[in-house]
């Protein structure tokens, strides 16, 4: 092929072509990437850089001073009766995450002798 009699139909044609090989290569090597990881010793993937920090999901924000969560769990333990609570249901009355509230019962809750677990995340009063 002779660069010289090449009409501007046909070097558009080729710039395409080229183009679109290029696009193609550029997904190989992604492809490559990604397997790479699955291979004894691979890397895993990069993390994505991010600017500044990860936004917060939206949801119900309650925060409470330090002590008053001991407070509103007993009331709601000492109103559920004999068959108490579960973890999810405090949190979602509270309107607290259920794992803080759980980390409450594992780690301030176990301290008072009222509290009954009766297993499966589910608390009671005693008296």
């Amino acid at each position: 092929m002779n660069l010289t009699n090449i009409s501007a139909a046909t070097f558009k044609k080729i710039l395409a072509l080229l183009k679109k090989k290029e696009a193609l290569l550029g997904k190989i090597a992604s492809i490559d990437a990604e397997l790479s990881r699955f291979e004894p010793g691979g890397r895993p993937a990069p993390a994505k850089a991010g600017r500044g920090r990860a936004r917060r999901a939206a949801g119900p924000r309650v925060s409470t001073p330090r002590g008053q969560l001991r407070d509103k769990i007993l009331a709601e333990l000492k109103a559920a009766g004999k068959n108490g609570m579960t973890v999810q249901e405090l949190a979602a009355k509270l309107k607290h995450k259920d794992r803080n509230v759980y980390a409450w019962f594992m780690q301030t809750g176990k301290k008072i002798k009222t509290i009954k677990n009766l297993g499966s995340g589910r608390f009671r009063w005693q008296e």
